[in-house]
């Protein structure tokens, strides 16, 4: 069976389907260029709707999602906070359709996430970034072959692919770390060489599960801060789930907070009077837990510190070349 590295790494990407691990043709499609190919448009103004989602896990005494009607805009970031199991992580996980809600409907671009034909799920997920809590990098792969295997699975030429994955070193701040593996970067590195993984397709929504989880308080201040810049910048949807209280309490974002599977509260700064909503602020300026997604793809060996559960990215390459 392939090492789990490499199905998370494939599935990151979009590149495995989750039901059955079957591979997706690696056509550079985004769910944009779907949506106007069957004259599809986004409508007032929102990124993705949430309407009245409940979901519950099979040995759940209760619902981990109840009834929960959420909307998000274009370039808007959003802290989502609560205790464990309060529902965050199954939140993200509907978004990506690692997980199908019971009752309710997700849409993103307006295109529901729900009734999605499980062959079209790849082409939403390359249109994703999803940043891990634990990072997820291929151990025996370089930085700047990490971040690459991004465009490598949509096929990008070899010449964008240096381009881009050089462009988005810099922007991260890992520029001349390219040729380092990750057991040499230190947390704070590591993190940032996942978040330039997961944007340097320029997805136009991004999902962080704890992205701070495993850094200290100043790390996790720059991780924040460098989140909120690529927001502004690029007008990507940030949605960020987090037990951080410190980086949520210092940003006037919008706050999320859930319990029990419900949202308690939803407010910004500018509610309360200390500054502009994040709605204005944003457009002014104009991830998950890795094991619970390995699960989804039917149980791979999660032990990636061992030699030989490690395989080369490049097997995974010839063989595409060859089933192409």
């Amino acid at each position: 069976m392939p090492c789990a590295e490499r199905y998370t790494a494939l599935f990151c990407q979009g590149l495995v389907n989750v039901k059955n691990k079957t591979r997706a043709p690696p056509v550079v499609h985004t769910c944009c260029e779907l949506m106007a190919a069957r004259g599809m448009t986004r409508q007032d103004g929102y990124m993705i709707r949430i309407e009245n989602v409940t979901h519950r896990y099979p040995d759940g005494s209760r619902p981990a999602l109840d009834d929960v009607s959420l909307e998000f805009t274009q370039g808007e970031f959003v802290f989502i906070t609560g205790p464990s199991g309060a529902g965050k992580s199954t939140l993200l996980k509907l978004l990506y359709a690692a997980e199908r809600p019971e009752e309710g409907d997700v849409f993103i671009q307006d295109k529901s996430v729900v009734r999605l034909h499980p062959n079209s799920i790849p082409f939403l997920r390359r249109n994703l970034g999803v940043i891990f809590q634990d990072f997820k990098l291929l151990s025996r792969r370089s930085v700047f072959d990490n971040i690459a295997l991004a465009l490598e699975v949509c096929g990008q030429p070899r010449s964008v692919i240096h381009h881009k994955v050089e462009r988005i070193l810099k922007r991260v701040g890992l520029e001349g770390l390219e040729n380092r593996l990750p057991g040499a970067l230190s947390a704070g590195e590591q993190q940032r060489a996942a978040i330039a993984r997961a944007l340097v397709n320029e997805p136009s929504i991004i999902l962080a599960d704890e992205p701070t989880g495993n850094l200290d308080e100043a790390l996790s201040c720059e991780i924040i801060d460098l989140l909120a810049e690529l927001a502004r910048e690029r007008r990507s949807t940030v949605i960020v789930a987090t037990h951080d209280n410190l980086s949520v309490a210092a940003r006037g974002f919008r706050h999320i907070m859930v319990s029990d599977g419900k949202v308690v509260s939803d407010t910004t700064v500018g509610e309360h009077g200390g500054g502009p909503s994040v709605s204005e602020s944003v457009k002014t300026d104009e991830v998950v837990e890795s094991i619970a997604v390995l699960e989804t793809l039917g149980g791979a060996d999660t032990d990636t510190t061992s030699e030989s559960s490690v395989r080369d990215p490049d097997d995974v390459r010839d063989k595409e070349g060859g089933a192409s």
